[in-house]
Parts: C-alpha cells; structure tokens; sequence
C-alpha cells in the first residue's frame, strides 16, 4: 500500500535528534498531517506552522505565511 511505499522512503534517511523524519500526506487550512519515519501521524496545527517564513539569505526573511499550503504540501 502507499503508506508502507512511504515508509519504505523514509527509511531511507537518517534521524537526527531532536529532529523527526516525516512526509507531509495532507493539508487543511487550519493543520497538517504527517507520517512520521516510525510509522504514526502526527498532526501540525496552523499555530506550529504559521513562524515558518522562507530563507531569502543574508538574514532576510518573506512574508509571513498566512494558510498552511504557504508553507507545506503534501509530499514536501
């Protein structure tokens, strides 16, 4: 099935404390879900996504994000 094609993908990449590996499978406007490298789904809420801005170098930042498909999709 797809889900174990991912993991199978994931496996693939080292984990690096305290970081998590994990594909994006699904947005809303509000949240994200992800499945993790250990096989469970943890779900992002817009309130742990909406700090991220992209990286434009020399210590400059976009616009901040203002949904989630700003910032992840699936697969990404």
């Amino acid at each position: 099935n797809s889900t174990s094609a991912l993991l199978d993908k994931l496996n693939q990449f080292a984990q690096t404390p305290p970081f998590s590996v994990g594909v994006v499978t699904a947005i809303t406007e509000e949240q994200a879900s992800v499945l993790l490298k250990e096989g469970i789904t943890i779900t992002l809420p817009w309130s742990g996504i909406s700090w991220a801005k992209k990286d434009l170098g020399n210590g400059r930042f976009g616009a901040s994000p203002s949904r989630v498909a700003d910032v992840l999709n699936p697969g990404a």
